[in-house]
């Protein structure tokens, strides 16, 4: 096969006064670390909150509790009894004022309310909403109530 001589030709020439020449450096590699030995951690993994996956209570509360009464809920299961922020709004005496969505407003779910130490402060009929007051250490068993859809606080 013949080698064919390229043109020296002005395109060559821009092409080659526009990349520089390189010379080529090869890289000796360097030892390789010794695998780590059964049971050394290798790596810091560093886990967030959106890494977490929430367990089936959580996602009940996060869906059937605002966000201010959830806090509250979290509040009380570390043991904080510093309140929060914007709790004095709607917590009184240690009492929380809501507004409570049902899926049925029956006599049976009105009962299950009151063992909870709900107090009705306000019924109006013909609607599924009630709004009253219960002991903040009882949220999260309202929230359990399969009858209960949202509780929001009465602000």
């Amino acid at each position: 096969m013949a080698r064919q001589k390229m043109s020296g030709g002005p395109l060559s020439a821009t092409i080659r006064g526009a990349l520089p020449a390189q010379t080529a450096q090869i890289a000796t590699p360097s030892a390789t670390p010794p695998p780590p030995q059964q049971g050394q951690v290798t790596e810091k993994v560093q886990v967030t909150a959106a890494d977490r996956v929430e367990t089936p209570r959580e996602q009940q509360l996060r869906s059937k509790l605002h966000p201010s009464l959830a806090a509250i809920v979290a509040r009380l299961e570390k043991r904080d009894t510093q309140p929060g922020p914007g709790e004095a709004k709607f917590v009184r005496r240690g009492r929380a004022e809501v507004q409570l969505w049902l899926a049925e407003k029956s006599q049976a779910a009105l009962e299950e309310l009151k063992r909870l130490g709900f107090e009705v402060v306000l019924d109006q009929k013909g609607t599924k909403l009630i709004i009253g007051r219960l002991p903040i250490e009882k949220l999260a068993a309202l929230a359990a109530l399969n009858g209960v859809r949202y509780v929001a606080p009465l602000t």
